[in-house]
């Protein structure tokens, strides 16, 4: 059998299109096909059955069953697979409804007038979608209903948080502590994301004229226990939202009204269904309404705006208003809400209609659109490949833009010699791919002093766009390490660690303004690196579309009073160990922060010369290797000291090669070889040649270096001050770490004299790397997490690029 290839624009469980996956998953899966789920973008914990859909591949023998609903880059792939191809339409929700993502919806309206060729069946769900099918020359059109997910809410087994109601044996699954308070109350619901198609603001107003006819019967109910409930997702910046608090303030409900935001526990959201007196689903444009179904699953009545596809879906199963006048719909309410009969008719209509929407009738549907499509009349497969339409001199779909990335680093450029820096360029090199993207940064090479060296203006680096900025001033590094003595002092004032932060550099003002000036350009923002002046003043101009990548370490400026907002303020961060997750947390306190360990790929060369590196440089013999800033705040001083007096004891005749740029000066001393910034090729090369990797740092995020040497093979020695250097070596079994001299020439001697042990380690070293940090699995990550965060930003306006 054939691959059945799922694909969507955005998959979130919960939603009408994420639920309605996961159904087919299981439908499909059971009735033996192969089942793969694509999506620009998604939720982490969805992450296990779903990739991105750039890593979709037709054949011309599979079935790409597309999800419709909004306009995506992925709805260019419609065009080029020759495979069988399914619409599932949902509906494209009108722009006026959707602000932030007009254009998505506008152009979805667009090209689904010109699509009508490309697709070989159709499925809507329901009529009112169906005859917008035939209106934009669709055929081949066949209705499937959506489901109600029941087998998350019941379970057929009696646990005691749940409570048998269902006449098929079935439990329902409720929170304890939750339906205990809920049952106190006579409540209204609704469940939904809040958006002005859901007419929240109309849903207030109702539920505050309700209130007030409530209260004006004292005798028949406790006002105190009339509340509401908005159980969904929001943005907590979104005009909408903002302005729905503002009318709760208005009407003094604030303790009656609860936005309780997107519940995801099964048993959380039973509870809300089944003690609510009403579900309110005024929505202005619907294709179907899942949560309009579940609340019947429980048997709660519905009041339903009488408009698109609600009325087909509630059928007799609830209220329909035909006009959306809070003031005439509260009343409505009322009147069942006091009609017993009424009432109990109407729950039991509830669970009798939502029987016509269950699992078991949809795996019916499914089974009978497999034997009629798909199979002849002989019981044989008949899909075969298709001819692809050839676009004359227009495309049929237009190119749809790519959402727009800045990134933000104080230094860029092949020649700059730092970790985050590294890490910088090898995200943006393979983002790149994927999203619109450009590299926003200084004129500077070298973080001591910040020298303008590489030419201001806009440049191509590595198929990278590149726009640099000149730094104003260069540090004067006495100035800047005075103020550092300073500030690194307790209590000291907000002023003078800001004057650090100006000192510290690079200031580039010209930088801060152009992002202020274009932020409106980028739909999102990555600072890499907190430490210095672009992230810092950067960051606090539009934190909503920032992602922080922050490298932090433990080191006295992270405990500055200023980088609070830096830490506290982004839309989301991005970590390169749990180690480092761990300390910002401790730190900040911001762990409500959307965020995600993810560290980088590594891909090394296959063939190194080890040979070709001694030769070159004249080296002979063992050796220590040393990359990195050669600086005393990266422990080399130490180090240096260190590795001599182990030479005096010893009488070993081994060297220490340095590879990285100078900062300071190096003893005078033949046995420390310093090389200088070398190219990847003899990087690679003197790894393979080295004897074992040391790294004297006591302040890391990550190290490169250290996983460029475990990935060749290689042991390591490190400064087991730095947690995140020594949890590094714990967790691998491929290094030793020291934490004073004579452990430093114990771990010394013993991986000197221990061929055997020097092989081990380094063998656990390239297992740790190649399980943890391929290249493709991290490319990936960096993609996955970029478009969940772009799933929640209004994409900006294309028109002004």
């Amino acid at each position: 059998m054939p691959t059945v290839n799922i694909m969507t624009a955005t998959y979130i469980q919960g939603d009408a299109i994420g639920n309605w996956i996961q159904t087919q998953l299981r439908i499909l899966s059971k009735l033996g096909f192969t089942v793969k789920v694509f999506a620009d973008h998604y939720e982490p914990h969805l992450k296990s059955h779903c990739q991105h859909s750039s890593y979709y591949r037709p054949t011309g023998h599979d079935i790409l069953w597309y999800h419709y609903s909004i306009a995506s880059p992925n709805l260019r792939i419609i065009q080029r697979s020759k495979d069988f191809k399914i619409m599932d339409f949902h509906g494209v929700s009108p722009a006026e409804y959707n602000p932030g993502i007009e254009e998505l919806c506008q152009r979805g309206e667009l090209l689904l007038n010109r699509l009508s060729g490309e697709f070989d069946l159709c499925i809507a769900h329901s009529e009112y979608s169906a005859s917008l099918l035939r209106e934009k020359g669709y055929q081949h059109i066949i209705k499937i209903p959506l489901v109600v997910n029941t087998s998350r809410f019941t379970s057929p087994i009696d646990h005691s948080p749940m409570q048998q109601t269902l006449e098929d044996g079935k439990w329902t699954i409720e929170d304890p502590e939750l339906s205990s308070y809920l049952k106190r109350l006579d409540y209204l619901l609704f469940v939904g994301k809040i958006t002005p198609q859901k007419s929240i603001l109309e849903i207030l107003e109702t539920f505050y004229h309700f209130k007030k006819l409530r209260e004006s019967k004292p005798q028949t109910s406790d006002p105190s226990k009339i509340k509401l409930f908005l159980v969904g997702h929001y943005f907590p910046q979104d005009w909408y939202y903002l302005k729905a608090l503002e009318l709760v303030k208005q009407l003094k409900l604030e303790k009656d009204i609860l936005f309780t935001g997107r519940i995801s526990k099964s048993a959380q959201l039973a509870s809300f269904y089944k003690h609510a007196r009403f579900s309110l689903y005024l929505s202005k444009w619907e294709s179907f309404c899942v949560p309009l179904l579940e609340s019947m699953f429980f048997g709660t009545p519905v009041i339903g705006y009488n408009a698109t596809a609600i009325p087909e879906v509630l059928g007799d199963a609830g209220i329909l208003v035909d006009k959306l006048e809070p003031e005439v719909i509260a009343p409505t309410i009322d009147q069942v809400w006091e009609d017993s009969d009424t009432y109990q008719k109407l729950k039991i209509k509830c669970r009798e209609r939502a029987e016509l929407f269950t699992e078991k009738r949809l795996e019916e549907e499914l089974i009978r659109l497999v034997k009629t499509h798909f199979y002849n009349d002989k019981g044989t497969w008949k899909l075969g490949g298709r001819k692809i339409q050839k676009p004359g001199k227009e495309e049929i779909i237009p190119a749809l833009p790519h959402p727009r990335l800045a990134i933000i680093v104080q230094r860029y450029g092949l020649e700059v010699n730092g970790g985050s820096e590294f890490l910088c360029r090898w995200v943006a090199e393979h983002l790149s791919k994927y999203f619109d993207l450009e590299v926003l940064t200084t004129c500077a090479m070298d973080y001591n002093l910040w020298t303008n060296v590489y030419p201001e203006g806009e440049t191509l680096l590595n198929g990278v766009k590149v726009r640099r900025f000149p730094v104003e001033a260069e540090r004067n590094y006495e100035d800047f390490l005075k103020q550092s003595q300073k500030v690194f002092q307790p209590g000291t004032s907000y002023y003078d660690q800001l004057q650090w932060m100006k000192k510290q550099g690079p200031q580039s003002t010209r930088l801060v303004e152009y992002l202020q000036k274009h932020q409106d350009r980028y739909d999102l923002i990555i600072f890499f690196t907190y430490l210095y002046y672009p992230t810092y003043f950067g960051i606090q101009l539009n934190p909503d579309k920032s992602i922080l990548v922050p490298t932090a370490h433990n080191e006295p400026p992270l405990f500055l009073q200023i980088f609070e907002p830096v830490f506290r303020k982004p839309r989301a961060i991005i970590y390169l160990t749990e180690e480092e997750k761990n300390l910002v947390n401790r730190v900040f306190h911001n762990e409500g922060i959307p965020s995600e360990v993810i560290g980088i790929g590594l891909n090394l060369p296959e063939k190194v010369e080890p040979h070709l590196f001694c030769k070159q440089y004249g080296i002979e013999g063992k050796f220590l290797l040393y990359m990195g800033r050669i600086a005393k705040s990266k422990g080399c001083e130490e180090l240096f000291d260190y590795f001599l007096k182990y030479r005096r004891e010893s009488d070993r005749q081994i060297q220490l090669v340095l590879i990285g740029r100078l900062s300071g000066t190096l003893p005078q001393d033949a046995a420390i070889r310093y090389v200088g910034f070398v190219p990847d090729t003899d990087k690679y090369n003197a790894i393979a040649a080295a004897t074992l990797i040391v790294n004297p740092s006591p302040f890391e995020s990550l190290s490169i270096a250290i996983l460029e040497a475990w990935g060749s093979g290689k042991p390591v020695l490190v400064n087991g001050q730095c947690d995140v250097l020594r949890d590094h070596c714990i967790q691998s079994q491929a290094g030793l770490w020291y934490k004073n001299y004579p452990e430093f020439a114990a771990c010394l001697d013993l991986l000197l004299q221990d061929d055997n042990l020097r092989h081990h380690l380094g063998k656990q070293g390239k297992k740790y790397v190649e399980t943890r940090y391929p290249e493709d699995v991290i490319e990936k990550k960096y993609v996955d997490f970029i478009t969940r965060q772009l799933s929640g930003v209004r994409l900006t306006d294309r028109s002004a690029r």
